[in-house]
């Protein structure tokens, strides 16, 4: 899912980087727009989308902290040994932390725990009783700062579900999608209206649904690319799927092409340098209307192809192509949309 804010931990400090840093910048350059000194080593860690604020959990206590390392309050979280990790995320807005405290942490062992703080106090709004989600569900926060999904995988399964904040009470319910279980929403559109849910497996198929209620909108196979069950092995489509602005999304169909298509794609290099099949792989990026699952055209030459594409959700995007030396191209596109006026 497209993040605003991208973490990572330096000894007791944590790095902040926006999506654009992070996506254009080599890693060996790459120099964080934010940094947030803590006492202790990071268990987990969330920053706001203002970069002005930023949590961490210990093994006893979720702490906030200020851009120079001030602690601004402490959440106990009364742990059993041995602790598990609890994991943040901050609201779209940065009004609201959602964290989550998994099973083996809490008193019954057999439900986890998710709460709504105040981030700015670490007042609790509200808490609510949830399942076993694993030790390491994924919290996704949508423009509506009193909504968050989590994904989850556990021994039971795994699952979407949506939290909703209400006042002081905390609601949270499974999506039932009806292609079955194994689904995961891979983004949602900048303005919260649409999500875009992939998987499972054999279905291979992109379905776009209204946010939050789940509706189905439309639906993209790689039949509707222009590849029939014949022309691909394995394929998987639309696990990098991102919306280019909220009516559009990026989709990417990969797989080992077969028959026909391997023949055709035998020495093409039609992305400036960079073949279209390489090892047996193969990978294009389409342009879809969200709304009517409408094929707009493939990525402009130097993105059809690319090992990944970024959506950032204004309209652009990020290519990523790594070369047979391990070099790492990476460009930023604001040209039209292919199939757009």
């Amino acid at each position: 899912m497209r993040r605003q804010t991208i973490t990572a931990t330096e000894g007791s400090t944590i790095l902040a980087y926006r999506a654009a840093t992070w996506l254009m910048t080599d890693p060996s350059d790459r120099r964080p727009d934010a940094r947030f000194p803590c006492s202790g080593l990071s268990r987990s860690e969330a920053v706001a989308p203002d970069l002005r604020r930023a949590v961490y959990t210990t093994a006893r206590s979720v702490v906030g902290v200020d851009t120079d390392g001030t602690v601004s309050w402490r959440f106990d979280l009364g742990r059993r040994e041995p602790p598990g990790t609890a994991w943040p995320a901050f609201s779209s807005d940065g009004s609201v932390l959602w964290l989550h405290v998994p099973v083996r942490d809490t008193a019954d062992g057999r439900h986890g725990a998710l709460y709504a703080l105040r981030s700015a106090t670490g007042e609790v709004l509200a808490r609510a009783e949830v399942g076993p989600y694993g030790e390491q569900p994924e919290i996704s926060t949508p423009p509506d700062p009193a909504l968050a999904l989590i994904e989850s995988a556990h021994d039971g399964g795994s699952g979407v579900h949506l939290a909703r904040l209400d006042g002081n009470a905390l609601t949270v319910t499974e999506y039932d999608f009806d292609h079955g279980g194994g689904s995961s929403v891979a983004d949602i559109s900048p303005d919260g209206r649409t999500m875009a849910v992939v998987g499972p497996g054999p279905a291979c198929a992109v379905r776009f649904r209204s946010f939050p209620d789940g509706a189905l909108l439309s639906t993209v196979t790689p039949a509707d690319l222009g590849y029939d069950e014949d022309a691909l092995v394995g394929p998987l489509l639309g696990y990098d799927t991102g919306f280019l602005d909220a009516s559009t999304a990026v989709v990417d169909l990969d797989g080992e092409p077969a028959g026909r298509l391997k023949d055709a794609l035998l020495g093409c290099d039609c992305d400036t340098g960079y073949p279209c099949h390489t090892d047996g792989e193969f990978r294009e990026h389409h342009a879809v209307d969200v709304r009517t699952g409408r094929v707009l055209g493939l990525l402009p030459r130097g993105s059809r192809h690319a090992d990944a594409v970024h959506p950032l959700g204004d309209g652009t995007w990020v290519s990523v192509h790594t070369g047979p030396l391990g070099t790492t191209v990476r460009r930023r596109h604001d040209g039209p949309v292919p199939g757009r006026p």
